[in-house]
């Protein structure tokens, strides 16, 4: 073989050489080959925010793999289904599993619609399974993306419903599910029954034993969760429905506040300051104005689009204002934007946006008193009018 920095694979395998290491290839080569000294490792960030390595056992490859030429290596492809890369699920055609792993419970989903069996990254982690390298597969899910995995968690043992297995579970960033049961692990467990009207599967185990498992999808009882568990169950990529219960009677009447006679006696006194304003205020000596920088550019906005139920609340707010003469129909080449905000009681809160007419205002620029000062002149002050 002629001297080179970077020999051929052909070159290698004239001389009897191994691919790596460029030592002189024999039988078991692998074991001492010093270009296998080398790590895989899996980088995935926790719930926290914390990032765990994961570290990965490289294959040994055999005789026949070895003198293997690399342009022979061609990546597979597999499917997923939408349920599978979603974390959803459908009565016809998906079972959903409570699976153990260890000490670690995972939810798993048996998809017809995925050609393998799949683990999330961070479960397989998280439960302490054994992962190695694999041959590289592309994954073609039922949206169109494409992914890829290169790692295997090889003889992977669980337990379902009281039930001990074990099967090949590649890593994929999978969302909803931990565990996805694909078309491989219904094939080594044919034959295999499903009774939709009892929601029950049925299959073979190690050829001799049928099991049927009930399928959790529905929990067995009412299930209550507080605000914390919903954000951290959301954090997690948690697929589900939530439904928010109210325990609100409209028709109740308030409970009656009672008022100290004092008190009482000084809102009959002012009870005119306490009424809704019926008018405008009454003109006053001086009528404050808004001098704008160019008064030839006017401010004239289109309205924002609303949905229908805001449009409707938007005209009961402008009839209530003109009914308590609080507002009045104006000619006026200007118009700003106005939006509606919810209150905290359910009505909404009329807001107008003068953000371009504030842009085309001369701001007023004089001195304003420091508090400080103003607190300074009091004192020694002892009687207040």
């Amino acid at each position: 073989m002629k001297d080179q920095a970077n020999p051929t694979i052909a070159d290698l395998r004239a001389a009897g050489k191994c691919f790596k290491c460029r030592e002189p290839w024999v039988p078991d080569h692998a074991k001492v080959c010093k270009g296998k000294q080398n790590f895989s490792v899996i980088l995935v960030q926790d719930e926290e925010g914390q990032e765990n390595v994961h570290l990965v056992n490289d294959q040994e490859d055999t005789e026949s793999e070895t003198f293997q030429d690399a342009s022979d290596h061609q990546v597979h492809s597999l499917k997923i289904s939408m349920h599978a890369l979603q974390g959803t699920s459908s009565f016809a055609t998906t079972f959903t599993l409570k699976v153990k792993l260890g000490n670690t419970f995972a939810t798993a989903l048996v998809d017809t619609g995925s050609d393998a069996s799949l683990i999330n990254a961070k479960f397989a982690i998280k439960a302490g399974c054994q992962a190695s390298t694999a041959p590289k597969i592309k994954v073609a899910a039922a949206n169109g993306q494409t992914l890829f995995s290169e790692t295997v968690c090889l003889d992977c043992p669980y337990t379902i419903q009281g039930h001990q297995f074990k099967s090949n579970l590649r890593l994929l960033d999978i969302q909803g599910y931990d565990i996805i049961f694909g078309a491989d692990w219904i094939y080594a467990h044919s034959p295999v029954g499903l009774n939709l009207k009892t929601r029950e599967i049925s299959i073979t185990k190690n050829s001799e034993i049928v099991v049927t498992f009930v399928d959790e999808t529905l929990p067995a009882k009412q299930h209550t969760i507080s605000a914390k568990q919903l954000c951290k169950m959301l954090k997690k990529g948690a697929v589900g429905a939530v439904m928010v219960l109210r325990n609100d009677n409209g028709d109740a009447k308030q409970q009656s506040v009672t008022i100290p006679h004092e008190l009482h006696i000084l809102l009959l006194e002012y009870d005119d300051i306490f009424q809704e304003p019926k008018e405008l205020p009454p003109q006053r000596q001086i009528d404050h104005t808004i001098p704008l920088i160019d008064p030839a550019k006017q401010v004239n906005q289109r309205a924002y689009r609303m949905p229908h139920h805001q449009k409707n609340a938007m005209e009961a707010l402008v009839e209530q204002l003109l009914t308590s003469k609080m507002i009045r129909p104006s000619v006026s080449p200007f118009s700003s934007l106005v939006i509606l905000v919810k209150k905290k009681d359910g009505t909404w809160r009329m807001c107008v946006d003068y953000r371009q007419l504030n842009l085309n205002t001369i701001k007023n620029k004089y001195p304003i008193p420091i508090i400080e000062d103003l607190l300074d002149e009091l004192f020694g002050a002892k009687v207040f009018f």
